[in-house]
Formats: C-alpha cells, sequence, structure tokens
C-alpha cells in the first residue's frame, strides 16, 4: 500500500513540477493603449495584438493588456516602452512625435487621397521599412512592430456648412497641440486655437470655438453633433498608429517568438485597416437619423492646393521628402 502511495505522490510532484517549468518558460508581454474597449481603433488593434500573440504563441506567451490609460497618457506609456517596464504601446503617431519628430509629418493634411490609398501605403514593404528605421535612429531603444489607419478625421461646426476651402475662412477652430495642424489651418483660413479634446463640447457650447475636426464615430459618441451640427466630409486626414515596441526585450526573445510578435502585429494592423472605412459608414447612417445634423461632400480641390507646400516644406525639414515622394506614388 506504501508503495502506490510513494508512486501516487510522485506522480504529482512530477506534474507539479511539470506545470511549474512551463509557468517559468512562458514569455510575458506586456501590451498599452490609452482607449477603453470600444471601436476606437487604437484599442481594437492592441486587443488584436493581444489575441494574435496569444493564438500564434500557443500557450508560450502570456499576454497582459492594459488599455483605458490605465498606465497613464500616451506619453506616460512611451516613456515606460522606453525604459522597458511597459513591451509594447498602441499610439497615434503624432503623440509620439516628442521622441520621433519624424513621425509629427503625418500631422499633415492631404498625404492620402482615400482609405484604399492609405492601405496601400501601410502596407508597402519598402514604405514601412523606411519608417521603422525612421524610429530606430532616433536611438530611445523602441522599434515600429507595423502600423495602422486609425481613423479619418473631418471637419464639424455651429456655423455653417463646409463645402469649399472659402467657408473655412474666419471660423474659430479647435486644432491639436501641433505647430503643423497650426499652420494647416491658417492655411485655410480659420482661426486655430490649440486645447485639450475634453474642453471641445462646452468650448463649443460658450462660443469659444466654432469648429472642429475628428473622425465620424468620435464625432458620434462624443456628441459633438449636438453642439456643431454641420459635420463635412473633408477626410482632410488619415490619422496612423504604430505598435511601438520595447526594443531589448524584442531582442531578448527567441527567434521563432520575434517572427510570432512580427506576425501578430502585421494581423492586428490589418484588423485596423480592414475595419476603418465600414467603421466611418456606419456612424454616419447613425448620425443622418440625428435631428438637425447636416452631412456634406465637400471640394476638397481648394484646401489640396493650399496644402502641398506645407507638405513639401514639413518633409523637406523633418528629411521625409523620400517618403513623401513614395505615398504621391501609391495614388497613381
Amino acid at each position: 500500500m506504501r508503495k502506490y502511495f510513494v508512486i501516487f505522490m510522485f506522480i504529482i510532484l512530477m506534474a507539479v513540477t511539470i506545470q511549474s517549468v512551463n509557468a517559468q518558460d512562458k514569455i510575458v508581454i506586456s501590451i498599452g493603449c490609452d482607449q477603453g474597449p470600444s471601436e476606437s481603433i487604437v484599442y481594437v488593434a492592441a486587443k488584436a495584438m493581444a489575441d494574435e500573440l496569444e493564438r500564434l504563441g500557443n500557450g508560450r506567451i502570456e499576454v497582459k493588456l492594459y488599455d483605458a490609460a490605465v498606465l497613464g497618457d500616451v506619453k506616460d506609456m512611451i516613456e515606460q516602452v522606453k525604459i522597458g517596464s511597459l513591451d509594447i504601446q498602441m499610439a497615434v503617431f503624432p503623440n509620439v512625435a516628442v521622441l520621433f519628430p519624424e513621425l509629427g509629418f503625418f500631422s499633415l493634411s492631404y498625404l492620402f487621397e482615400s482609405f484604399d490609398h492609405n492601405f496601400k501605403v501601410l502596407r508597402d514593404p519598402v514604405i514601412m521599412d523606411k519608417l521603422k528605421d525612421v524610429v530606430i535612429k532616433n536611438n530611445q531603444g523602441i522599434m515600429l512592430l507595423a502600423a495602422t489607419c486609425t481613423g479619418c478625421r473631418n471637419v464639424y461646426n455651429n456655423k455653417r456648412s463646409v463645402i469649399t476651402v472659402d467657408d473655412m475662412r474666419g471660423l474659430k477652430m479647435r486644432v491639436m497641440t501641433n505647430p503643423i495642424e497650426a499652420k494647416v489651418w491658417s492655411s485655410f483660413e480659420a482661426m486655430p486655437t490649440a486645447m485639450p479634446v475634453h474642453e471641445v463640447y462646452s468650448a463649443m457650447q460658450t462660443g469659444v470655438i466654432d469648429a472642429a475636426e475628428s473622425t465620424i464615430p468620435a464625432i458620434t459618441y462624443e456628441s459633438f453633433y449636438e453642439v456643431a451640427p454641420y459635420i463635412s466630409r473633408t477626410q482632410h486626414q488619415f490619422a496612423i498608429g504604430g505598435l511601438f515596441m520595447n526594443e531589448k526585450k524584442y531582442n531578448s526573445l527567441p527567434d521563432d517568438i520575434q517572427k510570432i510578435v512580427d506576425e501578430a502585429a502585421s494581423n492586428a494592423a490589418v484588423v485596423g485597416l480592414e475595419l476603418n472605412k465600414g467603421l466611418e459608414e456606419k456612424y454616419i447612417m447613425i448620425l443622418l437619423d440625428k435631428p438637425g445634423v447636416t452631412i456634406n461632400a465637400v471640394n476638397k480641390t481648394g484646401f489640396i492646393n493650399r496644402v502641398k507646400p506645407i507638405q513639401n516644406e514639413v518633409a523637406k525639414e523633418f528629411g521625409m521628402e523620400e517618403i513623401l515622394d513614395l505615398i504621391k506614388k501609391e495614388a497613381e
């Protein structure tokens, strides 16, 4: 009887030992983003990255997803990626331009003609390699794994429909805190005012601003249409976000796990790209049912003509002339 008990205990101990070894062997990867569970592409891409890592890792990777800014805002998290306390962050390019100034180039309007043009650019391996080089050469200990479109931005205001660039004249326009944004909207003869997005609704109510710009989904779920019912499909900016990873963490991974990280990032980027177009049309239909809301098409020619010289100027300033040329070629 004792013999069987000893054998039983040996089997239990072996099982515990194997389980412990497996737990020790499991690679933990942390991912952060500033958006909570929603249809926000920033969240969707971060969640897709987490899901793909676990799927492709087949039990070898444990992912910890920190969403809804629980680790701080975008700037806090990119610093955490830099020092290695966070492994991966999903963030919009201009929001991390403090570490990678060249990415501020993507604040420019009318770099992309359409969702399809944007998708072609972000799936072009030559362009993506050049963007990855831009990040690496800043020597921040961070690498770019993949990039996706996080949405298409449009003008909304409480004065009038914006149909041509002349309709922007004199509008007090909320812009992001970015000198490129101010330069662009000044060229459209608007009066740019930088302010945090959480102040926009009340600023519209009190007349501090007349206009702002955002994605169609954000205009809808943030209820901006209530205080600014004129929504014009300027489609001036197709925002780009990236999956940024601590370089030392990546290099410490076994080769096969590195390949899994690369594939997971690429797959997550595709999820974001494919969701975007349908998401905009979905929320357009929701807005059309809102009382008092006017949605109009826009003649973009005047906007594009005014911003072209600024595109060339900013590309030269940031050393992004080649990337600007490649983006234009993808539209041909």
